[in-house]
Formats: C-alpha cells, structure tokens, sequence
C-alpha cells in the first residue's frame, strides 16, 4: 500500500479510535468492515488480525485517559477479562475456518440485532438496582456516586461467549458487553464503557498473540496495524475526553447507530450487493 493510503487509514483510525472510546469498544466494529472492504482478497483470519491489534491500542490508550478520570471498576474488570481471554483464544482460532461471504452476512446480521436490541429493548434492571452477589458501590473522578450489583457466574459465561464472538468477528468485545452490561445487568453506561474497555485489552491480547501463533500476520499486516494504530491511539485521547461531557442515554444511541450501520454494510457485501 502507498504512504498516501497508509496515511487514510490512519485518519481511518483518529475517527475509529474517538467514537468507539465513547462506546466502550476497542474499534474493530469501524476497523473490520473497512478493511473487509479494502482488502477482499484477504481472509478472515488476516482482517479479524489486524483489526484486534488496532483494538488493542485502542483500548489501552483509552483506558490511560478513563484511568486518569477515575471511571475504571477494577474488580467488575479484571472479572470480565478473565472470562474474556479464554473465549477470545477460541474464536480467534475460529476464524481459520470462515468463508468470506457468509461472515460478512454473519457479522452484519450480528451488528444489526445488536443495535435494535439497544433501541427498543427495555432495560431489565434499573441503574442502581442492587440485585446480585456482587455488590458495587463506585465513585468516579468527579464525585459521581454510583451503586450496581451483578452475579459472577452469569456475567463470567455471557463474558466468556462475547470473547468467542468478538474474537470470530474482529471485534475487541465491548461492542457486545456494553449493551448487556447496561441494559441487563444494570451498569451506569459511563461506567460500564470504561471498564469494558479496561477488560477488553486482555482480550485483544489473547486474540492477536493466537493469530500470531497461526501465521496470520506479515510484513503487510503489521504495516497496516502501525498505521491505523497510530490514528486510533491519538482517537482514544479524544474520545474519552469527550465522554466525559456526554450523557448516558447519548452513548447508547450512538452504540446503536454505529452498530446499525456498520451491519447494513456487511449484509449487503457478503450477499454481493454491495462490492
């Protein structure tokens, strides 16, 4: 790829990287569609490589930032890794056996229940709503004084299958988790973006450390990660920087609509509509 395009694809990363901060995800959501489309010769196990590293780096430079603020629930964090990590390692292993069209769909179709889920989907338990073994009571950098409760097995095996997905789709899990997290389990949305976040860098390790065990990077891979890597870390600062101004309701809407349209997309191309 030329420097002019490398250069893209870091911009690609700036936006990537601020709008999924804001949501809670390591930004293989924006990163894997792109690359799908970019790149239709590549297979799965290669797009799915890359897009994990880049959320990787996503999530680390944006925890920095959330870590800084005082919204990181540790405990409910390394909970969900732990659980993650392993479920990542499975689907990253997946991948080696998907064909092209029929992921694309998959995906897409995955995005898309996603997204009217969050829409019209009511929450189950209320903010605050203190029903679980696993009490929390959390406040963040700016005195914000929140109560949660969750049950550890539950959360661990809905952990461990979003770390089988988001390894099989590219994706660093927090677009799956957060949505549970708030409209299940009952998370304030600013709290459990950036602690999903946090728990999503284990599984991006584990994903991509399984890839580079099957051979799915090279040269040209890694080229692409530096480049959308270094965007996305700049959009990481950024976007959790503008999380703080925003409400909880409006980060769910913009999950749903990134979400949405990222879904559409993929049905479209895997069904050959859209090449």
């Amino acid at each position: 790829m030329s420097a002019l395009g490398l250069f893209g694809l870091s911009l690609l990363g700036i936006g990537a990287g601020t709008y999924a901060t804001i949501i809670g995800a390591g930004g293989g959501f924006i990163v894997t569609p792109v690359l799908l489309l970019l790149f239709p010769d590549k297979t799965p196990a290669v797009i799915t490589a890359v897009a994990l590293a880049v959320a990787g780096l996503n999530s680390t430079s944006g925890s920095i930032n959330y870590a800084r603020y005082k919204r990181i629930d540790y405990t409910t964090g390394f909970i969900v890794a732990m659980a993650i990590f392993p479920g990542a390692i499975i689907g990253a292993w997946i991948t080696r056996f998907a064909e092209r069209g029929p992921f694309d769909i998959g995906f897409g179709v995955a995005l898309v229940a996603l997204s009217l889920y969050i829409i019209f989907r009511p929450s189950l338990r209320q903010e605050g709503e203190l029903t679980g073994n696993i009490v929390r009571h959390f406040v963040d950098g700016e005195g914000t004084e929140y109560a949660y409760a969750f049950n550890l097995i539950p959360t661990a095996l809905v952990s461990f299958a979003a770390g089988i997905a988001a390894g099989v789709m590219g994706v660093g899990g927090g677009i799956i988790l957060v949505p549970i997290f708030v409209k299940v389990l009952g998370f304030p949305a600013r709290i459990a973006t950036s602690t999903i976040l946090f728990a999503v860098i284990f599984m991006t390790i584990a994903s991509t450390a399984t890839h580079m065990v099957q051979g799915d990077f090279n040269l040209e891979e890694w080229r692409l990660v530096l480049a959308i890597g270094a965007g996305i870390v700049i959009g990481a600062q950024i976007g959790s920087r503008v999380s703080q101004k925003l409400k909880n309701q409006r980060i769910l809407q913009l999950l749903a609509l990134a979400l949405m349209l990222g879904g559409i997309r993929l049905i479209l191309q895997g069904s050959g509509v859209w090449v």
